[in-house]
């Protein structure tokens, strides 16, 4: 009888912590909307605690633990740290213009810490952080989850699993990053950058690495804090929804920068650099110049001599996604994206004009990237969309290595979703041949006997990439075989 006036009473309690919650989530809502008090930033001290998500790293299932994996395994936390180091100074000191290397202090430059602490720090803006956050936990809890002084003790309360994402999102400030969809723009917002965070030319020239964003092999690869098999029951087609997500929301993301970037070259007294270089492919102006002895043209380009091929990483793989993303309408008059493509390949593009293209083609992606979020990916459009990638000689655009490496990837992610969906197929791209693939395709890691650097693939064979994505092909008897039509 004990227990069960308990259970009774504890049920009250979760319910009525349920509606406490609901209530302060409408009065929120009531007074100046639900986003009306910026949330504060409070560290990740906040989660560290035994009792909280500190436990033992090796804690089966993690649950409880998150905190001390992520420190212990994922790069994210010493983001802030690595701007000690020498190669950090190198870059400050050139893309300050510097005198010396002592003068280099990138971990107090706001440039740096926007995305290695988290986006929109500002140091002068004290207020929106309390005395528990420190830079030193680089990008933090926070920096996904966002800032947590409003869900940081609701969220621990019996009535907060009874709210919905959105108004956990909407009315405490914390981001559903279950949503492969949220998850995708999270990591784009440094990853790719936005307005505030600009990993233009000038900052690849002094050393950055230049930020080439493919979301499915990225979260492949991150050590997770979070059960993957959760991440799959929920998205069975995971592997291919990540791929398809990452394409739209990799080009939605550049195309929203080049917007900034378009938006901030056009005041007359503007010192915003226009056309900004890192919009175009590196080997437009970045290849051999001799070759035999003779002056040679870049032939993994169809752009004339001082042509800019523009948007070679981010541009979505159309050919690919044709399967779940459906062409324009033959009525509707030239795509957005290629009015934009053609503004951007001029000598001088006009910036009003790329910025109000821009728009409207990040729009048209958003949308697409609800829909697509919103239904399981069918096995067929997969194996479609695997039969298109395999075939390099398919698409009216030349190989490069900024095709060849994005073809690679989607390949790796369509058919491991192929496996997981249909164990029993028959037919798969070669393995010796993907092996071979993902090696002439790797960046050297060494340069100039400067360990751990990677340079451009300058030594690497058009013709041998070629055949390696024809070696994957294997002619099979059966229906759905890889291979051209």
């Amino acid at each position: 009888m004990v227990d069960s006036r308990r259970w009774v009473l504890g049920g009250l309690s979760s319910l009525t912590l349920g509606w406490v919650l609901l209530m302060n989530l409408a009065s929120v809502s009531a007074a100046e909307g639900p986003r009306s008090q910026a949330p504060v930033w409070v560290g990740n001290g906040s989660c560290a605690a035994t009792s909280c998500h500190g436990g033992a790293r090796e804690r089966v299932g993690l649950k409880g633990a998150e905190y001390s994996f992520s420190e212990a395994y994922d790069p994210h936390p010493k983001a802030y740290s690595v701007l000690f180091d020498d190669r950090s100074k190198q870059i400050e000191k050139r893309y300050r213009r510097l005198a010396d290397l002592e003068s280099a202090r990138p971990w107090d430059d706001d440039a740096c810490l926007r995305c290695h602490v988290h986006q929109g720090y500002d140091s002068n803006a004290s207020r929106s952080r309390t005395d528990r956050f420190t830079v030193a936990d680089g990008a933090g809890c926070e920096s996904c989850h966002g800032p947590a002084s409003k869900w940081l003790a609701p969220h621990v309360e019996a009535g907060w699993k009874g709210l919905s994402d959105r108004q956990k999102f909407e009315g405490f400030g914390l981001r559903p990053s279950k949503d492969l969809l949220v998850r995708g723009k999270i990591c784009a917002e440094c990853h790719v950058g936005i307005g505030s965070t600009d990993v233009n030319h000038d900052l690849i020239a002094a050393g950055h690495p230049r930020l080439n964003f493919e979301y499915g092999n990225q979260l492949a690869k991150l050590p997770k804090h979070w059960r993957i098999e959760a991440d799959l029951a929920r998205n069975p087609d995971h592997e291919a929804r990540v791929w398809v997500l990452g394409q739209i929301l990799g080009a939605k993301a550049a195309l929203d920068l080049l917007e900034s970037r378009a938006t901030r070259s056009i005041p007359e007294n503007s010192t915003a650099p226009w056309p900004e270089f890192a919009e175009y492919s590196c080997f437009s102006c970045h290849h051999s110049l001799v070759k035999n002895g003779w002056p040679s043209a870049n032939t993994t380009l169809t752009a004339r001599a001082g042509q800019f091929q523009w948007g070679t990483w981010y541009s979505p793989m159309t050919r690919v996604l044709r399967p779940v993303v459906p062409g324009p309408d033959p009525g509707s008059g030239e795509p957005i994206e290629d009015l934009l493509k053609e503004m951007m390949e001029r000598p001088s593009p006009e910036p009003s004009v790329v910025a109000r293209q821009a728009r409207a083609a990040s729009a048209n992606l958003a949308r697409l990237a609800d829909r697509i979020n919103g239904g399981l990916l069918p096995v067929a459009k997969v194996r479609a969309m695997l039969s298109e990638a395999v075939n390099s000689d398919a698409d009216e655009q030349p190989l490069d290595w900024d095709r060849a490496a994005r073809q690679y990837l989607a390949i790796i992610a369509l058919d491991r979703t192929i496996g997981q969906l249909d164990p029993n197929r028959s037919a798969r791209p070669s393995r010796s041949g993907l092996e071979a693939l993902r090696h002439d395709l790797e960046l050297p890691r060494r340069l100039e006997g400067r360990p751990g650097l990677s340079d451009s693939p300058g030594p690497w064979k058009l013709e041998k990439i070629q055949a390696d994505f024809d070696s994957l092909i294997e002619n099979s008897p059966q229906a759905g075989r890889i291979g051209p039509r």
